[in-house]
């Protein structure tokens, strides 16, 4: 065999080494690309189902307390169409003064629209509370994630961030002390407030 020959041998062996290589880098660069996406979709799912579970017992709950005036008898909330009218209480927008959402028109906003779409059955309420919940979760599991993997930390907490970011939610999201702002119908506002705050810390 002459030392071309041996040459072209050895060239094309080469080439085929590396072309499994370049397909396992590759691979490994969109497994990179999807990774925070995946564990995002599994922290969503375990916090949903952890929260849910917790919460279920009450989905069926009657209005209590102020969900009486702030709800069954708010008339600011029997429509969502127009947002405000002439005077306070005439929309979802403007609620009367001596309501437990007076000032705080999102939340009411809220409320008008479950009625729109299931009346005033406290189930809808109870499901639209217990999914806020879940959302500042969430929130908060990112925002630990992003917070864990600061420069600051000189990358201790990198390979742990995700597990510690979602106990760290998991633990707020369950914990007792926000069993009221969840049951409570009328303390959507609460949530509300948390849920923004959170995101603002986010941002």
């Amino acid at each position: 065999m002459s030392d071309q020959q041996a040459a072209k041998i050895d060239g094309d062996r080469t080439e085929a080494n590396r072309a499994p290589r370049a397909e396992e880098q590759s691979a490994s660069r969109t497994w990179l690309r999807l990774a925070p996406v995946v564990t995002a979709l599994l922290a969503a799912a375990i916090l949903s189902v952890a929260v849910f579970a917790a919460y279920r017992a009450g989905l069926h709950a009657p209005f209590v307390f102020d969900d009486k005036p702030g709800l069954a008898e708010n008339p600011s909330i029997l429509h969502v169409y127009p947002l405000w009218g002439a005077e306070p209480g005439s929309g979802p927008l403007w609620p009367a003064p001596d309501l437990p959402t007076s000032g705080r028109p999102l939340v009411n906003l809220s409320f008008a629209l479950n009625v729109a779409y299931g009346g005033l059955d406290p189930f809808g309420f109870h499901v639209v509370n217990v999914c806020l919940h879940v959302l500042a979760a969430l929130v908060l599991f990112a925002l630990a994630r992003r917070t864990l993997r600061l420069e600051r930390f000189e990358h201790r907490f990198d390979r742990a961030a995700d597990g510690l970011a979602l106990a760290a939610a998991l633990l707020w999201a369950l914990h007792p002390i926000n069993t009221e702002t969840v049951e409570y119908v009328t303390q959507r506002t609460e949530l509300m407030v948390g849920l923004f705050y959170l995101l603002t810390l986010y941002g």
